[in-house]
């Protein structure tokens, strides 16, 4: 829940101290690209999805990892409304906003813990749901476009390669721990002994 606050928290506040606009832009017309990039990072579909999926493959038990997900990522939508509330971007904490973005939250969260908690298997089906991970990330970055403004095509760029290298993590992980399953399986030949 911690990790759900700071995911919200986060995405409020550099979306807030990033912006070229509003009363606590760094950089008035311009705003801070490193901000932004963070911004449209945690503020991505992708970012959020993967939340469940992380808490769901450190927990393993996909009883906990939905619980915590799920937990985790309802208050990262509340830390987000009442981040931006405090900051004085919104008059109040939109109530309506926050419930419209906690269904869709409660509906895919268990979905992705499990999912990640699954995925920890040693199995090529685990494997291949550990790359729903990375799938998720290039299909929202294709969808989204190349978009425009100071991140762009640097922030999708970023994503992409991303989840390359996380691809290439889990096949490897996948091949060593196949590799050591063979190893373990295969009983060595006794030595023959010289009876000389």
């Amino acid at each position: 829940m911690l990790a759900g606050a700071g995911l919200g928290t986060a995405s409020s506040l550099t979306n807030v101290f990033g912006s070229p606009y509003g009363p606590h832009t760094r950089v008035p017309g311009e705003g801070v690209a490193w901000l932004q990039i963070l911004s449209t990072w945690l503020g991505s579909m992708w970012a959020w999805a993967l939340f469940p999926f992380v808490v769901g493959w450190i927990v393993r038990r996909p009883l906990r990892a939905v619980l915590g997900g799920t937990a985790g990522l309802l208050v990262a939508v509340v830390a987000y409304y009442v981040c931006d509330a405090s900051l004085g971007m919104t008059s109040g904490i939109e109530v309506n906003a926050m419930a419209t973005w906690a269904g869709p939250a409660a509906v895919g969260a268990p979905i992705m813990a499990l999912v990640g908690s699954y995925s920890r298997g040693t199995g090529l089906e685990h494997l291949l749901a550990a790359l729903v991970a990375p799938a998720l990330m290039v299909y929202v970055v294709r969808r989204r476009g190349g978009g425009s403004g100071p991140t762009q095509p640097w922030s999708n760029w970023a994503v992409l390669l991303i989840a390359g290298v996380l691809t290439a993590v889990f096949c490897v992980r996948f091949v060593s721990q196949w590799r050591a399953r063979l190893g373990n399986g295969v009983k060595s030949e006794p030595e023959a002994t010289d009876s000389a």
